[in-house]
């Protein structure tokens, strides 16, 4: 009856242990921070003109509350001093902690966490007046 008993107490520990690291493992990475984005972007224009550009921005993720996250994307340093033309996204990592979604203005955003410091993305903005679509490097710059 002693060793049933011992079994079930190194059981119960066991389970807890597990229980324990697997709630840990689901947390969310933070998103917290700048981030320098590469976007090779086509897009369309309301006549059908294609366009083939490259741009980099900077984006800093500025609120994060478990899952979800907000931020700013900066078009230029001059609009981070003016906050004409920055651009406010809202987001959400997914449960399995290897994706993450992203709504702004103009479009939709979709990436996968390759690293702390590196998300691989996808952009989309459906515009009645102008199609676009772009690939974009995020890579966290140093604090």
């Amino acid at each position: 009856m002693g060793s049933v008993k011992a079994f079930g107490k190194l059981l119960a520990l066991v389970l807890s242990t597990s229980l324990s690291v697997s709630s840990s493992a689901d947390d969310p990475p933070s998103l917290l921070g700048e981030w320098r984005t590469e976007q090779s972007i086509f897009s369309e224009n309301a006549k059908g003109k294609p366009r083939f550009s490259e741009n980099v921005t900077t984006s800093t993720i500025d609120v994060q509350n478990g899952r979800r996250f907000a931020g700013v994307t900066f078009k230029s340093a001059a609009n981070r001093e003016t906050n004409v033309g920055n651009n406010r996204f809202v987001g959400m990592i997914s449960a399995d902690n290897a994706s993450l979604y992203m709504v702004n203005g103009g479009g939709f955003i979709d990436c996968r966490i390759m690293s702390a410091q590196h998300l691989d993305c996808q952009y989309r903005n459906p515009a009645a007046h102008k199609n676009a679509t772009a690939i974009m490097s995020w890579r966290r710059t140093p604090p």
